[in-house]
């Protein structure tokens, strides 16, 4: 590693702990960390033992999808934790392990595929507090509207319903007991009601797979009773990648689960989720589990796929107007 490169690493790193994940001083602290994180793991803990001696690293094992389960034995550690830093390549931020150890009061940063290339990013060195009033403004429209109408130049139109369903504030970092937070993500969502999602969703920005990533080509998705009903692209390679991810027309990974809006302003589109998810007026439409963040679908898999350009009203106020925060 070159020299000039290890103080960013190292000051995003203090970053993440401190300012994002608010690390007190010999707080019971858990990295999950796998093949991929090895090293990186190395070096958060490094600047963990600084503040508290009281920290255990775990491997997971080989994950192979968002949302996955891990076994008991991690679920129990998690749960005797104050904070978890989950440096693993696929997040179980929808894991069921992830809500028990939330509802045992665990803070959870939620740092999946990242690496000593990606720590670097711009996007990570934010202050994520400053914006968290945003967010929480956003979320609360979301709560209290009705419908998302969702369109675009490229034909996007699409309509869900969010009538009841309380939309969740994801500013990036981690205060209070059971909170959750993925930095740079800065995001509000919500889980539409898991029926009633009905239109044309062009994805023209990436989807958060690691065989996909960035898009050539838009992908149109029909949307029918809440449900992927045709998947339409012109690389005939997408298109296989995405019909074996989402299986038969029956499954419950093809729900449309959640609608998120980004928020922060240095994150661009990458194919990296993190960024991608965050990046100030995207839409992202994630399919498959939302148990674990106010809806009714409870599946281990989830998987987002991001929209650029996009206009998006709550009721018939204008929230972003193609690409652009209007809050």
């Amino acid at each position: 590693m070159k020299k000039n490169i290890l103080p960013i690493i190292i000051k995003n790193i203090n970053h993440i702990i401190f300012h994002c994940g608010n690390l007190k001083r010999n707080e019971p602290t858990l990295l999950l960390y796998d093949n991929s994180t090895k090293n990186l793991a190395g070096l958060f803990k490094k600047v963990i033992k600084k503040i508290t001696e009281k920290i255990t690293l775990i491997h997971v094992g080989n994950l192979k999808f968002h949302g996955e389960e891990v076994n008991k034995k991690i679920e129990i550690e998690m749960c005797k934790s104050k904070l978890i830093l989950c440096l693993t390549k696929y997040s179980l931020a929808h894991s069921s392990a992830r809500i028990e150890a939330s509802k045992k009061g665990a803070r959870f940063l939620s740092l999946p595929n990242y690496s000593l290339k990606f720590i670097k990013d711009n996007s990570i060195n934010v202050n994520f507090k400053k914006i968290g009033p945003q967010t929480r403004k956003i979320s609360n429209i979301l709560s209290k509207g009705k419908s998302i109408n969702i369109t675009s130049k490229r034909g996007t139109n699409l309509n869900l319903k969010i009538s009841k369903r309380k939309a969740n504030s994801c500013p990036g970092y981690v205060v209070k007991n059971g909170d959750l937070g993925s930095p740079p993500d800065i995001e509000a969502n919500i889980s539409p009601l898991e029926q009633f999602s009905n239109g044309i969703a062009f994805i023209d920005g990436s989807v958060t797979h690691p065989k996909i990533k960035l898009l050539k080509k838009p992908i149109k998705l029909i949307i029918k009773n809440g449900k992927i009903h045709e998947i339409e692209v012109d690389d005939k390679n997408v298109k296989k990648i995405l019909n074996k991810i989402f299986q038969k027309k029956s499954s419950k990974r093809r729900v449309l689960a959640e609608c998120g809006i980004g928020l922060n302003p240095k994150a661009k589109l990458s194919g990296h989720m993190l960024t991608d998810e965050g990046s100030k007026g995207c839409i992202h439409l994630g399919f498959g589990a939302n148990h674990t963040v106010g809806g009714k679908n409870k599946i281990n898999f989830h998987i987002d796929l991001v929209m650029k350009n996009t206009s998006l009203y709550v009721d018939n106020k204008l929230i972003i107007d193609k690409g652009k925060l209007q809050i």
